[in-house]
């Protein structure tokens, strides 16, 4: 279960006995909570403590309706927005990244990515919320030995005091491969369109009225769907994501019976039984963010970093990034689509010559002036300057030329 200590910079009191006062910081898992039922939870791994429920006598102190729907549409295809958009905060994202946590429902979104560079994408969000549950805070105060027992036996840290329920739904659109230069163009185009999907739903009834250049351009895009919501099928062109998300509001039932934890509030155990396991402090979202960014510190830096690194030659495969698009027509014939480029953008005969004539210079180069305060090495680095190759020059780990030309005596 993902769960997550609310309201920085409250008291303590604050943070843990009043979690209606924070229903504005919740932390959102939709789709991931794998219980529905207020209990306790083992923070330390985000997991519910399996072997008991806080007070299974004890009833619900208030249920309420709690409806609430809102949009957003997303570009961008980054963990960092994605997590956004869920609501997901820097610890429970490491946990995702680590391979700590499986996600289900809508967040499995998280795993989704386009499969191409070249390639425009939208997301377009669906968020309810239906009923929040809140636990009796006076009963849970009032333990008795048994009670106490039980949960100086479990590995819990925390008991479940809340649950707001409701459902997220994410329809990812994604367009042909394209030319580079029209990723921003057709994206802004597709934005606009699907940014209309509300509008066309009146009253449950999908009236769909597109311009002919609109027709056109759904005609260039497909859709997958990520939802917490039981299809009969998932749609996968706009027209069908209209009338899916039409038909959202009637899935959920008419008083949110098929909803599902979305956020939840969470008090220490310690508050309630002083000997119980106490989680001091977690680690701080500095250090999480540190790490995370380092985790893709490449070993180009590494190496032009570390202390020794007086000279550095590079030799650069400046083309490599860009896709292949024999490969990619072979990929689209298997998968029954057509091209989205018909312009050869792979490297030429002429291009390929030069990245020969600058290897060898390279390591005619290496062979002459190699010693320990020079480092060669080798790597892929998108450059449209210089296609095919080109010999980058560091100097104490400085690019100071993205084009050096080795002497031919040095």
């Amino acid at each position: 279960m993902f769960c997550e200590l609310l309201g920085e910079g409250l008291s303590s009191e604050e943070k843990y006995l009043r979690p209606t006062a924070l229903r504005k910081g919740y932390i959102n898992a939709g789709g991931v909570l794998e219980e529905e039922s207020v209990g306790q939870e083992d923070k330390r791994n985000h997991e519910m403590s399996r072997n008991i429920t806080s007070q299974p006598e004890a009833p619900v102190g208030r249920l309420e309706d709690s409806t609430d729907l809102n949009f957003q549409i997303s570009t961008s295809d980054t963990t960092e927005s994605k997590s956004t958009l869920l609501n997901i905060e820097a610890s429970l994202k490491a946990s995702f990244l680590a391979g700590l946590v499986e996600v289900e429902g809508s967040a499995k979104y998280l795993n989704d990515q386009k499969r191409f560079k070249n390639q425009s994408r939208v997301t377009f969000q669906y968020k309810a919320t239906t009923n929040f549950k809140q636990l009796n805070m006076a009963d849970l105060s009032t333990l008795d030995k048994e009670q106490k027992s039980i949960i100086q036996r479990s590995s819990a840290t925390h008991v479940v005091t809340a649950i707001l329920y409701g459902a997220n739904a994410f329809f990812v659109f994604d367009s042909e491969k394209v030319e580079a230069d029209s990723v921003q163009k057709i994206e802004g185009s597709m934005r606009a369109l699907i940014k209309k999907i509300p509008a066309f739903d009146v009253e449950g009834k999908v009236e769909l009225k597109l311009t002919d250049e609109e027709k056109a351009l759904t005609q260039k895009f497909s859709c997958k769907f990520y939802g917490d919501f039981i299809l009969e099928s998932n749609p996968s062109t706009f027209e069908e994501a209209v009338k899916t998300y039409a038909g959202l509001p009637k899935l959920l039932g008419e008083g949110g019976e098929n909803s599902v934890p979305l956020t939840i509030w969470m008090m220490p155990l310690k508050n309630l039984d002083p000997e119980v396991p106490d989680l001091i402090n977690d680690i701080s979202v500095a250090v999480i963010t540190n790490q995370m960014e380092s985790r893709y510190q490449t070993e180009l830096e590494r190496e032009l970093l570390t202390p020794n690194a007086g000279l550095s030659y590079c030799f650069v495969f400046t083309s490599l990034e860009t896709a292949d698009p024999c490969l990619d027509d072979m990929r689209n014939y298997l998968d029954g689509q057509k091209s989205g480029s018909s312009k050869p953008t792979y490297i030429s005969d002429d291009v390929i010559k030069q990245m020969r004539k600058k290897a060898y210079y390279f390591k005619s180069f290496e062979n002459r002036v190699r010693s320990s305060f020079k480092k060669f090495l080798v790597t892929a680095i998108l450059n449209k300057k210089y296609p095919g190759a080109s010999i980058y020059k560091y100097e104490q780990g400085v690019l100071v030329d993205d084009n050096f030309q080795p002497p031919s005596n040095q």
